[in-house]
């Protein structure tokens, strides 16, 4: 009836276009509602009892971890007695590392679902947000002696037929390149496997400005496009005929995205140079715009419009819009007959469009920006054309003796190349401005920001100038308000951590983070529970916050008015002449019965280290003396704020 009602209305321009967005917004409401499988028709979670006896399919391809294999899998059954109940819904099972787990799989399991939980450390990333997006609020683990298989094979052929191809490749690339961090990366890089990645080398990358090379996306599709129309234009009887041209296009993209596995990255940018092609096919001279919005349509019309919700997408979608936008108006202004200058001019133009229209979002979600990302995407992108083409050559070839010999050398000389331009960059001085903390407000601001620069510059606008200066006096009045409040706070914080106890005290613009030697040597530890917390009170390690290492005994801490014992270790000392009004206990050995009845003890705090069966008895002993509890593992790290 809608759609009716706007085919009539469509030569009524204004009054279509008024109608048209309110209805659609409508269908992409009921689309979103009705893709949310927690509320479809028998829902896992409703029949979940404990230890539980499931029938579930491997849907995704299995990534082995250090101590297990992560799977997505659906849930098709829920063994109760002798009956097997039909359910739906997804869950993240982690498998015992000594199983052979693959994607189409119906194994029989026997596990504990749990919902997911949110985040437990102020600022620290939303999983359990993220799986939403993904239909999936559980998750597990299973033994080895508690998994049957069934049966193999289920899943989408076309789908089965991309993983294993992607992983027969990965192993023809081995042979070429063996050393295991040039393999990471041109597997990466080549086949959009990026498993075995290390933290130092999404690292090394991310500070270089360089991680969307490791991501199979738009650039790499891109490039298979531009080869292939470079091919088509030796023949042009054939590039003529626009039918074979569009189809030869689309087969060769379409199959790269098979050799990478159909990711969502690769499928988004094959979909979107799809309708570009289609367009050209028909002979229709769209307005490229309205292309990519079809594209975006597309694919949360058929993938599920929970896809606007990922990073990937929304960053792939306004880097092309801001190379399509700001790249022409930024070569303008240059004129340069040298080839190779020129290269260097255009480069530079589309490394700064796709920058600035990306930069906003790369503060509000990675929290940082790449200081020399012009300086690497100069070498970068030219390396990262030779490695997929060198590397698609090679694959194709591989068999055939000396060539395939050749070709290897070459693409494992060009993967030494870019590791080694990317660590040079990467240890240049602050190659990364890192601990950028904005709010959505402050996103949006800084994109209102950006539009009225262009549009200002652009279309010489008056009008945009005073658009600019006020949402740029709005923005500093955020800022100064910010850190007008950041140097006078006073902020005492026991952290969610289940490997080891971390604490931290900030005053004003500095603080100060206790931990063990093992925790605060560990980037990755602190990055995911501790960093992003700082960055929220506007405190980086290293500059404005110091470490402190704990030793195995006990800690005195003064904030505010308050005096905290913190009890560490299993030796039983600690100042016997002092008044605590906080204790917060680690694990240990060390159980103050007496501790808690000799003395006036407001609050005591278990952080997330001690054993469930600890903190039961000791809570039992508190609540006896009237002492307040506060268990880190269940209700998240303990921040208190002073009110000065």
């Amino acid at each position: 009836m809608s759609c009716s009602l706007l085919l009539l209305l469509k030569k009524y321009r204004r009054l279509f276009g008024v109608i048209a967005v309110p209805v659609f917004m409508l269908f992409g409401y009921l689309l979103a509602e009705s893709s949310i499988s927690k509320f479809s028709k028998n829902p896992v979670g409703d029949y979940l009892n404990g230890s539980d006896t499931l029938l579930i399919e491997v849907v995704e391809e299995p990534h082995v971890k250090e101590n297990s294999i992560k799977a997505e899998v659906e849930v098709l059954q829920v063994v109760k007695g002798e009956q097997f109940l039909p359910v739906s819904g997804k869950a993240i099972i982690y498998f015992d590392d000594t199983l052979s787990i693959s994607y189409g799989d119906q194994r029989l399991i026997a596990t504990q679902l749990n919902e997911i939980d949110g985040p437990k450390n102020p600022g620290q990333f939303d999983y359990k947000r993220y799986l939403f997006h993904h239909h999936i609020y559980h998750s597990g683990y299973v033994a080895s002696e508690k998994d049957t298989l069934l049966s193999e094979g289920n899943g989408n052929p076309i789908q089965a037929f991309a993983i294993s191809a992607r992983q027969k490749l990965m192993k023809q690339l081995a042979k070429v390149v063996p050393e295991k961090d040039e393999h990471a990366i041109a597997s990466a890089l080549i086949l959009g496997y990026k498993d075995e990645l290390t933290s130092q080398t999404r690292s090394a990358f991310a500070s270089a400005g360089a991680m969307h090379v490791l991501a199979v996306s738009g650039l790499h599709v891109g490039i298979i496009y531009l080869v292939i129309e470079k091919l088509l234009k030796i023949f042009p009887l054939l590039y003529r005929k626009k039918w074979l041209r569009g189809s030869l296009l689309l087969g060769g993209i379409w199959s790269y995205a098979i050799l990478t596995g159909l990711s969502a990255s690769v499928i988004r940018a094959a979909t979107m140079l799809t309708f570009v092609v289609l367009a050209t096919v028909f002979n229709r001279h769209t307005n490229i715009y309205n292309t990519i919005a079809a594209s975006a349509f597309f694919i949360l019309l058929v993938f599920g419009p929970f896809r606007i919700m990922e990073v990937g997408m929304q960053l792939s979608y306004l880097a092309v819009l801001g190379i399509i936008l700001i790249q022409p108006w930024l070569s303008s202004f240059l004129t340069i007959e040298n080839r190779i200058l020129r290269w260097v001019w255009e480069i530079s133009c589309v490394s700064v469009s796709a920058q600035l229209a990306t930069a906003p979002l790369g503060f509000l979600y990675f929290h940082q920006f790449p200081n020399y990302f012009l300086l690497s995407n100069l070498a970068v992108i030219p390396c990262a054309f030779l490695i997929l083409t060198t590397g698609l050559i090679y694959l194709a070839v591989s068999i055939v003796p000396f060539v395939g010999e050749f070709v290897g050398y070459l693409l494992k000389y060009e993967v030494r190349l870019l590791d080694y331009v990317v660590s040079l960059v990467d240890q240049l001085p602050n190659s990364i401005l890192a601990g950028i903390d904005i709010s959505i407000l402050e996103t949006y601001l800084i994109y209102f920001i950006i539009g009225s620069f262009l549009f200002a510059f652009m279309a010489r606008k008056k009008r945009a100038f005073f658009y600019l200066t006020t949402l740029l006096v709005i923005f500093l009045g955020f800022q100064i308000v910010e850190k007008y409040a950041q140097s006078n706070q006073q902020v005492f914080t026991v952290y969610s951590t289940r490997s080891e106890p971390a604490l931290a005290i900030i005053n004003g613009s500095s603080g100060k983070v206790y931990s063990t030697a093992s925790f605060l040597g560990s980037d990755d530890q602190l990055l995911f529970h501790v960093d992003h917390h700082l960055w929220k009170r506007g405190l980086l390690r290293g500059e404005s916050v110091s470490e402190e290492k704990l030793q195995p005994d006990s800690v005195v801490y003064e904030f505010d008015d308050k005096v905290i014992l913190h009890l560490f270790g299993d030796r039983e000392q600690y100042p016997q002449d002092m008044n605590f009004d906080w204790v917060v206990i680690s694990d240990g050995g060390f159980i103050p019965v007496d501790f808690f009845a000799s003395n006036q003890i407001e609050k005591v705090i278990f952080d997330a280290t001690n054993s469930a069966g600890r903190i039961k008895a000791l809570t039992e002993i508190a609540n006896e003396n009237n002492i307040e509890v506060y268990d880190v593992a269940e209700e998240g790290a303990f921040v208190f704020e002073s009110n000065y």
